[in-house]
């Protein structure tokens, strides 16, 4: 499930600490790697959250409301900062080990 939520992609962007680059920058590396950190964030808040969580945290992303999906992931994922950064740091991990073959 993909999704272009800046909730989301903002905290990542935090994450990977690309705020000295311009913005066209961050962008285009955002795009280009951040939708794998977002997909791994979202399997990881899908994974802990019951099956009728499950259904409505899908239908607020699908709904692109922002607020409520940060409200709802502020209510209902207490660990969100640490799923953040695992999903992260996978990312991180996944560069260097493509950037060494």
């Amino acid at each position: 499930m993909a999704t272009k939520n800046d909730f989301f992609r903002e905290h990542i962007l935090d994450q990977l600490q690309f705020d000295h680059l311009p913005e066209v920058k961050r962008a285009k590396l955002l795009d280009a790697i951040g939708g794998f950190a977002e997909q791994k964030l979202l399997l990881s808040i899908f994974a802990g959250l019951s099956e009728e969580k499950q259904g409505i945290f899908r239908s607020l992303l699908e709904s692109g409301d922002e607020n409520s999906v940060q409200s709802f992931v502020e209510t209902n994922v207490p660990d969100f900062l640490n799923l953040l950064s695992a999903a992260v740091a996978e990312t991180e991990k996944t560069l260097r080990q493509y950037g060494q073959s």
